[in-house]
């Protein structure tokens, strides 16, 4: 015979909260367990109890309560990233950012991808901009730079030119050249000036600064026209060079190893050396075990250990067993062992020597994106009163919402001569609307508060203040 199931409703008496939540993220706060049974009375006193009967229990209301909570905090870490991101790319995932004022600026990005553009301009960067040379030969214009320099000064990796060095005299070297056809001669010089009966007649010499010009102009536009001119071109490192020289000379250019330009696209990882004698060593007759205590090795962290030149173990040369290993937890004590190249010729107590621990951060460890910057869960006893309110309200739709799935279990309950219509729906519908409408409101609170919102609105109340205190008397003093 099948039994009916008990009806269960509120009481009235919640219990304290804690174990009762799904994650149990807060249930150790002594604030959360205060608050707690208080939150669960409102929330079934605002459903109607104790006139109508709440079917939920006080773990139910727990439940939306744990929701609410992390869902202010969700909304909260949300808009901190979204206002902080580009500051926060590039840092490390061991901090903690959480309710934590964040006064770095992006600079250090921008810094980043200004390197990036300063290789390209050849005004910085982060690639070293290298010189070479060749020698140009008379009657040669083709010259092969992977041959002649590439292959015996960067072991064949390829090059990439960034400039030749090859030019014609400059103008105002020819600026008193008879040969260069616009030139002006010492003897024409003084002629025209009337100097030329005078010794040192140079003494007389001032032009004005606009003759120098036009004439060094006049000096370049000739060799335009009525020469070879100085140029080059590159294809695949092949350089062909104008004019073909008359004889040899070193023609210089500056360059770069291609791969150093290329580098990596993930940010390299940082590395902290132990010193020497910050490891233990213990061994056994194939193995060498290292132990480090408490030096903040982290997960995803790569330990080197390696030798300190010059030291044995046993009599076997300690490089024989260098080794790199990944932490896969973060205990305090982090042990690993490195295998010998062959079987210690003493016993255990007569090995020497010391090793040296390397930690090289992994690139895991960096902020790459929303899904890693380390903001946690934001305790609920450092939520303030404005922050609780909402998470009451919030509690409170969620409940609703819950209680009216609940009650559209059964769309109407039979009575003897009646039909009871039961709420569910309406419940439902009004609890949806609650929770956008409070998450728009947060939402759009967060966004006044942001750091570019904040400085609007002081320029705006500088601007209006200025034009307050134009209207302020200015006293005229008599002297």
């Amino acid at each position: 015979m099948a039994t009916t199931p008990e009806y269960i409703s509120y009481d009235g008496n919640p219990t304290n909260p804690n174990g009762l939540t799904p994650f149990g993220i807060f249930d150790l706060e002594a604030t959360f367990q205060t608050d707690g049974p208080k939150v669960a009375n409102f929330v079934a006193t605002r459903l109607g109890y104790p006139i109508m009967d709440v079917e939920l229990q006080d773990i139910q209301i727990y439940t939306c309560l744990e929701e609410s909570i992390i869902e202010y905090g969700k909304q909260v870490n949300q808009f901190r990233i979204r206002d902080n991101m580009y500051t926060l790319m590039g840092s490390s995932t061991n901090d903690d950012f959480t309710q934590k004022n964040i006064i770095a600026t992006p600079l250090d990005q921008i810094v980043r991808l200004s390197a990036e553009y300063g290789t390209e301009a050849l005004s910085g960067g982060n690639v070293e901009l290298k010189r070479g040379h060749i020698t140009a030969s008379a009657d040669t214009a083709s010259y092969d730079l992977n041959e002649l320099w590439a292959n015996p000064s960067e072991s064949g990796q390829a090059i990439e030119l960034r400039k030749v060095y090859h030019y014609g005299s400059p103008a105002i070297s020819r600026y008193y050249d008879p040969f260069a056809a616009t030139g002006l001669g010492i003897t024409n010089l003084f002629a025209e000036f009337g100097f030329d009966d005078y010794s040192p007649a140079i003494t007389f010499v001032m032009m004005p600064a606009y003759e120098d010009m036009l004439r060094v102009q006049a000096i370049e536009i000739n060799d335009v026209i009525r020469k070879s001119q100085y140029t080059f071109t590159v294809s695949n490192n092949k350089l062909r060079i104008s004019p073909i020289p008359s004889n040899a000379f070193a023609l210089y250019f500056d360059y770069y190893v291609a791969n150093e330009k290329t580098g990596s696209a993930i940010q390299a990882g940082r590395s902290t050396t132990l010193a020497t004698g910050t490891v233990s060593l213990t061994s056994g007759s194939t193995a060498l075990t290292v132990t480090d205590t408490n030096h903040g090795a982290a997960l995803g962290d790569a330990v080197t250990i390696s030798g300190v030149p010059g030291s044995t173990l046993g009599g076997i040369a300690i490089s024989n067993f260098n080794k790199t290993h990944t932490i896969a937890s973060a205990p305090t004590t982090n042990t690993w062992t490195a295998t010998l190249g062959a079987t210690p010729t003493t016993d255990a107590t007569a090995w020497g020597g010391s090793v040296a621990a390397v930690y090289n951060v992994g690139v895991n460890q960096f902020v790459s994106d929303a899904s890693n910057v380390p903001l946690s869960h934001l305790p609920y006893a450092n939520i303030n009163s404005v922050g609780k309110v909402w998470i009451y309200k919030y509690t409170l739709a969620l409940a609703k919402e819950l209680l009216g799935l609940i009650r559209s279990k059964y769309q109407s309950v039979p009575i003897p001569n009646a039909d009871i219509r039961m709420d569910g729906e309406l419940l439902r519908r009004e609890a949806v609307q609650e929770k956008q409408d409070l998450v728009k409101e947060l939402q759009e609170t967060l966004q006044a508060s942001g750091k570019f919102e904040q400085m609007k609105a002081q320029a705006e109340a500088a601007e209006h203040q200025g034009k307050i205190l134009q209207k302020v008397p200015i006293p005229i003093y008599i002297m």
